[in-house]
């Protein structure tokens, strides 16, 4: 009886489309040759909170920094963390 009102669901597996490949991005990138291009990420962590992460491609410098998992919080802790450091573009993802 457990099962009367249950409906199968279709067995499919999601898949994600690839916009960008490595191959198609620019030769400059690679070059890590300028200061303050960092990039960012979070990093759900348990409860209300997340991780911030920074990373300065051209000295491989990383940052972290514990923040409230919403855009305030963790706008407020990129401004602290890049406070005094060269900043030349912040690209996330």
């Amino acid at each position: 009886m457990r099962h009367h009102l249950r409906r199968k669901r279709p067995k499919t597996k999601g898949k994600i489309e690839i916009l960008h490949t490595v191959k198609e991005r620019p030769k400059k990138a690679d070059e890590r040759s300028y200061l303050g291009e960092w990039g960012n990420d979070t990093l759900v962590v348990a409860g209300p909170m997340c991780l911030l992460v920074l990373a300065d491609r051209a000295v491989r410098l990383l940052l972290a920094e514990e923040s409230q998992h919403d855009s305030g919080s963790v706008s407020k802790a990129e401004v602290g963390l890049l406070q005094g450091r060269p900043l030349k573009t912040l690209t996330s993802g």
